[in-house]
């Protein structure tokens, strides 16, 4: 092993270490030398090109606040909807922050690194799609699978999540993909998305969205969290 590799090995273990204690609800590894040729490494390599790997981090979105809202919005009254707005917007701060945390540690540990913010991200609203898709890093991380929300559903807390992720230069493994599929086929999500942007997957699909239906319902309807607050996985009291 030459002096490089033993430099940036030992520097990659500060990393490691430091993930252990994070103040979010899921942590997940993506080593890319596992998805060589996938878009997902792509997008990595595009944004940051000394990445090895992409740190996956995920918080919690509270089903007692998910119940209050509402997919309308009446002029002038009250909506507990902004409840929602306020924890949302209190964990993507959150994930943004613990992202820049890890990217000092591997600053200071001689390692480039990239935090994208959990809200404000590069994206390309011509086709609503993010520069870096944080569903194909938490599944590529074993943190779960897509469901017919086309939500990553978690078996912690089903697709109740918000996510973001650090791009490092640091050699970190990845973590164990799960092969588990946690959507139920319900269906509940698609009978009550109220923009009906959802449908039922195609032989060859996971899940079909109209991404349209679903951003323009959302921006008019002053936000929409029925497909996540409807789905019974990992909640006792909807199955």
């Amino acid at each position: 092993m030459n002096n490089e590799n033993k430099d940036i090995n030992k520097a990659s273990a500060t990393v490691q270490e430091y993930l252990i204690d994070l103040d979010v609800d899921i942590v997940g590894i993506v080593s890319l030398e596992d998805i060589k040729g996938s878009k997902l490494e792509e997008q990595a390599l595009k944004l940051l090109p000394e990445t090895n790997s992409i740190i996956v981090l995920g918080m919690e979105l509270f089903p007692e606040i998910l119940d209050l809202t509402r997919p309308e919005r009446t002029t002038g009254a009250a909506s507990s909807n902004t409840i929602m707005e306020g924890q949302s917007s209190y964990i993507r701060g959150k994930l943004t922050w613990v992202a820049n945390d890890i990217a000092r540690v591997a600053k200071k540990a001689g390692l480039k690194a990239l935090p994208i913010p959990a809200a404000g991200y590069p994206y390309d609203a011509r086709f609503l799609e993010a520069d870096i898709s944080f569903k194909d890093a938490a599944i590529a991380a074993g943190l779960g699978q897509l469901g017919y929300n086309g939500l990553v559903l978690t078996e912690q807390f089903g697709p109740r999540v918000r996510l973001t992720v650090c791009l490092t230069e640091a050699r970190l493994k990845s973590g164990a993909k799960t092969s588990e599929r946690y959507c139920l086929d319900c269906n509940i999500c698609i009978a009550k998305c109220p923009a009906k942007a959802l449908d039922y997957p195609g032989k060859d699909d996971v899940y079909k969205i109209n991404k349209y239906a679903c951003s323009t319902y959302m921006t008019e309807a002053g936000g929409c969290w029925e497909c996540v607050k409807q789905c019974p996985v990992a909640r006792e009291e909807l199955t």
